[in-house]
């Protein structure tokens, strides 16, 4: 008969080892509002993002953030420039797209507001696919669609980015 012993015994430890060293995971199971206080992005100011998407991707990022009614002083200035691509896929005889890819890029930068220099600089993209149909608003309501799905998953992206780079400094 197996023993199940001494992984056990070694799972065990390595648990006890990481409860002591200071480890959290920036993908837990906490709130919202716990992550973000504790990361300390609701010290980050987020700058006015140009046009409809970027107003959409700045509440979205809003929202994550900023957690508590009162917010400490911002140190940090985030600034993102949004960009959009509509990319036609599965070309047709006659040759038209039959899907579309809208792919978003944010080039995000990040200023110390003290120094006035930039601590960090980062490129993100997403992108989400839709089915281009022939009826107009059918098809500018699935672009819109694709749209908000890949701010959303920019927004997540931009979070977890920042809550790694913020525990640096």
């Amino acid at each position: 008969m197996h023993s199940n012993m001494p992984p056990l015994a070694l799972l065990l430890a390595a648990v006890f080892f990481l409860s002591g060293c200071g480890y959290a995971p920036l993908l837990s199971h906490e709130t919202v509002e716990d992550s973000a206080q504790r990361v300390g992005l609701n010290s980050l100011r987020i700058a006015t993002i140009p046009e409809a998407s970027g107003m959409m991707l700045r509440n979205e990022l809003i929202n994550r953030f900023y957690t508590m009614a009162q917010r400490p002083p911002a140190t940090h200035e985030m600034r993102v420039r949004l960009t959009f691509n509509d990319i036609g896929l599965g070309i047709r005889r006659d040759a038209t797209a039959a899907r579309g890819q809208m792919q978003g890029i944010a080039d995000i930068e990040v200023i110390d507001i003290a120094a006035n220099k930039p601590v960090t600089q980062a490129k993100l993209e997403s992108r989400a696919s839709y089915n281009r149909v022939d009826a107009q608003y059918a098809l500018l309501s699935a672009q819109q669609n694709a749209r908000e799905r890949v701010i959303t998953d920019l927004a997540n992206k931009i979070a977890l980015r920042m809550a790694a780079e913020v525990a640096r400094y």
